[in-house]
């Protein structure tokens, strides 16, 4: 017996003396750290492996907290681990957290924790806003709202873009200045479905179809999706100056669709001009030239195909008829993909480009800004916030804005999107 306690008590003072050699030259670097005018939380905790009795305790402390689940023993096992490895911790959070009460403290796990998972989820909801109070997310081409008898989010127009009109004076002005250009437009649509063989007929006529279907709408139900009609008619009138399209409408066509053009500008510089104003970030993200616009593409049919196969525990669906609208979106940056690749000169390509980059940073806004939605209307306010801030604010690149809303689904939806 006397022979195990002094095994015991040599063992013990072995370990001790270990963990005493790994902990000082620990020490002795922080303080340097500091010395020095650094920052000691930049670095690991430990200056080399942690000492073998504490990696243990660790790694079973980390075992209970797992299974005890929820945010906080999350959040706890996060910091820790941020702790060891010297990555970045939230400070404003931990300061607040560190203000909670004694007495909270002294309730233990029952009393503190809904504190501090109030906490979370207060800082996810403020960063989530945050970001939907983005410029560049305020350039998308609707927002969307939750239809609670029917459980779908829906498609509407952003409040400054009809507030004016709402006044009936003003949206039957609209009404008016639409309906004249409505019949110019349906009768040249006839002309072109009559030469749709031609170079650029057919991506005139997806574009053209489709600002008149929003026309109609508006005149049906005095509900006005203001980002689509401008986003159709932004397009229309980028055709209207490609020299492929209109070298194959030929001279009276293309006067017609000049015309037709400025009327549409027209209308838009009187009625729109806000919409005009929210949605011009998005041309500050940069197309690069050699970008594959393949590879950008199969990303946005991806994040569509998610948005359709959303089943309403992480996120909202989309109501059916304006997953519809996303389907068209696609379809039409389908087209110009093909018309890039048939286009004949470089000039044309690049002006194709351009016409691609504008068409797929809307729809990358479009569907980054309904996970948001839809995944708040669940209930859903993921983790990530200030990680998903910080990334949007370098963002410049149309693939990079295309790569950072698929991200968002993670974020903010609480794991990877739907699979499609």
């Amino acid at each position: 017996a006397a022979s195990a306690v002094s095994a015991v008590s040599a063992a013990t003072a072995a370990t001790a003396v270990s963990a005493a050699s790994q902990f000082w030259p620990s020490v002795i670097k922080d303080c340097a750290t500091l010395e020095a005018g650094g920052d000691p939380f930049a670095f690991p905790l430990w200056d080399g492996p942690a000492p073998e009795r504490i990696a243990d305790a660790w790694a079973q402390t980390r075992r209970e907290w797992a299974l005890a689940g929820g945010p906080v023993w999350a959040f706890w096992t996060q910091f820790f681990e941020n702790a060891l490895a010297g990555r970045p911790q939230n400070w404003p959070l931990l300061h607040d957290i560190a203000l909670i009460p004694p007495k909270d403290w002294q309730g233990g796990p029952d009393r503190v924790h809904p504190i501090i998972e109030g906490m979370l989820l207060e800082r996810r909801r403020s960063g989530q806003e945050s970001v939907l109070d983005s410029a560049i997310m305020r350039a998308a081409l609707v927002d969307f709202t939750f239809d609670d008898m029917a459980r779908l989010m829906r498609m509407v127009p952003f409040d400054e873009d009809t507030r004016h009109l709402k006044d009936p004076e003003r949206l039957q002005s609209f009404l008016d200045d639409a309906e004249e250009l409505r019949d110019s437009l349906e009768a040249f649509s006839l002309a072109i479905a009559a030469n749709t063989g031609v170079q650029g007929a057919p991506l005139v006529a997806t574009y053209l179809d489709s600002y008149l279907l929003e026309l109609s709408k508006a005149r049906q139900t005095r509900h006005l999706r203001v980002g689509l009609l401008l986003e159709r008619g932004a397009m229309l009138e980028a055709l209207s100056l490609d020299d492929g399209c209109r070298n194959g409408l030929g001279g009276p066509m293309t006067g017609e669709f000049d015309r037709l053009v400025r009327r549409m500008r027209d209308l838009t510089a009187r009625h729109f001009a806000p919409t005009l104003l929210r949605m011009k970030p998005l041309e500050a993200l940069v197309l690069a030239p050699d970008e594959d616009i393949r590879k950008l593409l199969s990303k946005l049919e991806q994040g569509i195909a998610a948005v359709r196969k959303v089943d309403g525990d992480r996120a909202i669906p989309l109501n059916p008829l304006d997953l519809a609208v996303f389907d068209d979106m696609v379809r039409r940056l389908r087209n110009i993909v093909h018309a890039i690749e048939a286009a004949e000169t470089p000039q044309t390509k690049l002006e194709l480009r351009e016409n691609f980059q504008k068409e797929a940073a809307s729809i990358t806004a479009t569907v980054g800004r309904y996970w948001l939605r839809a995944s708040t209307a669940a209930g859903k306010v993921g983790e990530g916030v200030d990680r998903v801030v910080k990334t949007q604010k370098r963002i410049e690149a149309l693939e990079a804005f295309v790569r950072w809303v698929g991200e968002l689904w993670n974020n903010f939806g609480g794991g990877s999107p739907p699979a499609s």
